[in-house]
């Protein structure tokens, strides 16, 4: 049931991993105000930190790997 004036629910919260629809590295939300999403990620060594609209990011999913399978020889 939609009710106008109702506050919607962040679709993020801290601590969760995301990652850009468009793609690029797994980041972890730090903080979110409003619909501006606070995220922190590793380019390498190095710590980097952003701020991206909730429609711009989606929860990350990690590829599943397939098991290997071994011939023997």
């Amino acid at each position: 049931m939609h009710v106008e004036g109702a506050k919607q629910m962040a679709e993020f919260k801290a601590g969760d991993v995301v990652a850009l629809k468009s793609g690029g590295p797994p980041m972890t939300v730090e903080e979110v105000e409003g619909s501006s999403v606070f995220c922190v990620w590793f380019e390498g060594k190095k710590s980097e930190r952003g701020r991206f609209t909730e429609a711009a990011l989606e929860r990350y999913q990690p590829q599943a790997f397939a098991p290997r399978r071994f011939e023997r020889s």
